[in-house]
């Protein structure tokens, strides 16, 4: 039996600083997460 999906993400994106000086750390993250 496949277990409940608890968060799903699409498309992540993270980055720190500004302009010239930014600092993308995460771009396009997908992931899935089941309960258990």
């Amino acid at each position: 039996m496949e277990r409940p999906l608890l968060l799903q993400v699409t498309n992540l994106t993270k980055s720190f600083g500004s302009g010239s000086n930014k600092l993308h750390v995460l771009k396009g993250v997908d992931m899935n997460i089941k309960q258990g």
